[in-house]
């Protein structure tokens, strides 16, 4: 049986009335009242009935109250005495010294947004010199410094030919290809015989002609690159790098189309996204709804603003971009087709100056197609003893300085509009409670775990 005590005045009259009786107890049965260090019993007499007591009280105002140390066992009398009893340990409620009061933990939790794996696919054609070079230092220099600034838990998975010779001039392979240094590599400097993968980055190395980046991104899911040393890097293909539980955004950089007259067997947009599919819907949704965002830097002609996107709802543009000395095959109307279906942005790949606004706006746009989570895992309770689930408690905390306690519920069927319910250790908000956590960022839940 646990005997709980309350705190102040009362506990301590109450300390005292059990320290009479026990040192009561321990004269009237014969036993040696040894003091125990804390609430630790003491041994009892070899010619005692029963073994003492300690009485001396733990040191006040110890939170939980360190145990005292155990009392030996008594030795039994030479008629029928009971040895002493062993010491308590730490953190019982009523069992401790003054400061060992049951304790209820509370703590505040900032939800944090979901994860987000990019997908980067660049055409390596010989036509993609000039492009790949700007490419590839606004991967490395902006893409990956916003989303830094966005504290997003992201991955960038790269599929492209890895450079691993110096840039001269013309359509050479180094020139086509991209190599990643720091920060977001593990590369100190490029080139670099092979790619280097980080925490945030990842490169699968293949060549991506102009007119099959779609074939690639499904041929290349599961299976390794062509040549040895960059197949051992990626031996599962890139799906190994994909994160479940991390929406997922493709970006595109092509001067040409799918559908070019050099593409023997063109995909579909419906084609293509039922085969990403089948390969997974964990990571890209169904046919009828997927999940994946895909951005294109396509041959489409500028808007009066060159830095500005095309949007979602703006219509397929036929036109071709120009800019320099680049010649610009196709407008990429299939990438764009795929845009619009999922959301994504479209750019001009003739603005090479720009392709640091462009890789901000998709960084941005990614950004904000991540949902807040609205669940997390339970801690571990106060104390030693199991947490039961039903007594946490959980209140919204608005940016504002508001606070709305939410109820809990049985389970996800149970919802109402301010509630949870816990499921699997995990505290699992309710829609509607969900949505008032994301329209408010800046707001935290306040958590409660008693102690019983």
């Amino acid at each position: 049986m646990r005997l709980r005590i309350g705190s102040g005045a009362w506990r301590g009259a109450a300390i005292l009335v059990l320290r009479a009786l026990v040192l009561e107890l321990a004269v009237g049965c014969g036993g040696e009242a040894d003091a125990g260090d804390g609430l630790g019993g003491a041994s009892g007499s070899a010619s005692a009935g029963r073994g003492g007591v300690g009485a001396d009280r733990g040191d006040p105002g110890a939170g939980n109250g360190a145990a005292g140390d155990a009392g030996a066992d008594g030795g039994a009398g030479p008629d029928s005495g009971i040895g002493g009893g062993g010491g308590t340990t730490a953190g019982e409620a009523g069992a401790a010294g003054d400061g060992g009061a049951c304790v209820t933990n509370d703590f505040s939790v900032s939800l944090a947004r979901q994860p987000v794996d990019v997908i980067v696919v660049v055409d390596n054609s010989g036509s993609m010199h000039e492009e790949n070079e700007a490419v590839e230092r606004s991967l490395n220099q902006s893409f990956a410094a916003v989303l830094e600034g966005f504290a997003l838990d992201y991955r960038v998975i790269l599929i492209t030919r890895h450079r691993s010779g110096a840039r001269t001039t013309g359509e050479t392979s180094a020139n086509t290809s991209l190599c990643i240094a720091e920060p977001l590599s593990g590369a100190p400097e490029c080139p670099v015989p092979l790619p280097v993968f980080s925490q945030r980055f990842f490169h699968y190395s293949n060549k991506v002609e102009s007119f099959d980046a779609l074939n690639g991104i499904l041929d290349w899911y599961a299976t390794p690159p062509e040549l040895a040393e960059e197949a051992e890097l990626a031996p599962l293909g890139y799906s190994a790098w994909l994160r479940a539980e991390a929406s997922k955004a493709f970006v595109l950089f092509s001067d040409d189309d799918e559908g070019s007259t050099e593409d023997p067997n063109p995909l579909t947009i419906p084609e293509f996204v039922t085969a990403l599919s089948a390969l997974s819907v964990e990571h890209f949704g169904t046919p009828e709804a997927p999940t994946f965002s895909f951005h294109s830097v396509v041959g489409l002609k500028a808007k009066a603003n060159p830095a500005a996107p095309y949007l979602p709802t703006d219509p397929i543009e036929t036109e071709v971009c120009s800019g320099g000395a680049l010649t610009i095959p196709a407008p990429g109307v299939t990438y764009q087709r795929l845009s619009i279906l999922t959301g994504g942005l479209r750019f001009p790949i003739c603005q090479i100056a720009d392709f640091d606004v462009a890789f901000e706006s998709i960084a941005g746009e990614v950004t904000a197609r991540t949902g807040i989570v609205c669940d997390f895992a339970l801690p571990d309770g106060p104390g030693a003893e199991p947490l039961d689930p039903s007594r946490v408690s959980v209140s919204l905390a608005s940016s504002g300085g508001s606070s709305e306690q939410l109820d809990q519920v049985s389970d996800a069927t149970a919802c109402a509009e301010s509630a949870y319910y816990v499921k699997d250790d995990r505290v699992h908000l309710c829609p509607a409670a969900c949505e008032s956590r994301r329209a408010d960022p800046s707001s935290t839940l306040e958590v409660s775990l008693p102690c019983e």
